[in-house]
């Protein structure tokens, strides 16, 4: 059991412990023995990323609510992403990991949603190129460095960059274009 109450199914073989339909995110889980009471501080996540093609693949698909973390460092080799409108309304935890050597043509991330959008422990080194930024009028778009739209949270990230081609009167906003919470 949780130490919120919630349950998860366990496996114990040796000294490893598996769980299944365990809920993501950091959590204390509490193993009652005969003999003993333990309590475990643990990262139950349900996706980590460890290449481009799979950081691609999780920033351009919405309704993301799977606790996901970042395996390892991602050097993007020079390459220019698009932008995405895609909602984040699951945990993204870098782990402390960088994305780097990368430009992007909009915000890394789309946007973040609602309690549960979060975007933490991340480091990114990366150029933003604002040549296909719209320009600042009745149909400018939302576009900061990295994500339009955030209504959720935005902790302990570090970023170091640089905006190049930005138009007189782009419709730029910073690191987050647009912030409704407390990030």
């Amino acid at each position: 059991t949780f130490a919120d109450g919630t349950a998860a199914n366990y496996a114990v073989n040796g000294n490893i412990l598996t769980l299944t339909n365990a809920p993501g995110g950091e959590k204390t889980y509490i193993i009652n023995t005969d003999t003993h009471i333990y309590t475990i501080n643990i990262c139950v996540y349900v996706q980590g990323i460890s290449t481009i093609e799979e950081f691609e693949t999780y920033r351009t698909h919405g309704a993301n609510w799977a606790y996901t973390i970042l395996l390892n460092d991602i050097d993007f080799g020079g390459a220019t992403l698009a932008g995405t409108t895609a909602w984040l309304r699951g945990p993204f935890d870098g782990r402390g990991h960088t994305i780097s050597n990368l430009t992007l043509e909009a915000s890394l991330f789309g946007n973040v949603y609602g309690t549960t959008g979060a975007i933490k422990n991340l480091r990114i080194d990366a150029t933003q190129d604002c040549t296909n930024i719209v320009t600042a009028s009745v149909n400018a778009v939302r576009n900061g460095f990295l994500t339009q739209t955030c209504n959720g949270t935005i902790e302990n990230v570090y970023i170091r960059g640089n905006l190049i081609n930005l138009p007189e009167g782009a419709a730029h906003w910073g690191v987050v274009a647009y912030n409704t919470n407390n990030a």
